[in-house]
């Protein structure tokens, strides 16, 4: 999750309008395919990760 904040802060893609508004404006309310990347990464981990810590 902190790498994907990094990303969105350093792409300016933010998925919330109020947070594009926090940081520039509402034209970076967008998506990115880094960020989407990130997003996936995190993803799979918590899928993988957590099932296998309760087994």
């Amino acid at each position: 999750a902190i790498i994907t904040g990094q990303v969105r802060l350093r792409k300016k893609a933010f998925a919330n309008p109020e947070d594009a508004l926090r940081h520039g404006g509402p034209q970076y309310c967008r998506s990115d395919p880094d960020v989407e990347r990130c997003l996936r990464a995190h993803r799979n981990d918590m899928e993988t990760i957590y099932p296998f810590l309760f087994l």
